[in-house]
């Protein structure tokens, strides 16, 4: 009987840190892969990204697209000369 325990205690003594490091293997590998699934999830969204950039700048240039706040500065700046002259007060 004490045979058997004392067995018992040598296994658990020899196996048990196998057994943990076993177990600690195998979270890392699943862990790599989730994080190498991540990085390949994000390089795609960033390449999506820069596709749609290189395209809405084509179109850009193509039709060549003023800014929407480009009208607004023209009208500012005409006004801001017409003030400086004669065109708003009629002196």
């Amino acid at each position: 009987m004490d045979f058997v325990f004392v067995g018992g205690i040598v296994l658990l003594v020899l196996l048990g840190p196998w057994v943990l490091v076993w177990r600690i293997s195998s979270r890392r590998k699943r862990e790599r892969d989730e994080d190498n699934e991540r990085w390949q999830e994000l390089t795609s969204r960033t390449y999506t990204l820069e596709q749609t950039v290189r395209t809405l700048q084509a179109q850009r240039h193509s039709k060549d697209i003023r800014a929407p706040w480009f009208d607004f500065v023209c009208v500012n700046i005409y006004l801001a000369k017409c003030r400086s002259t004669t065109c708003s007060t009629g002196r």
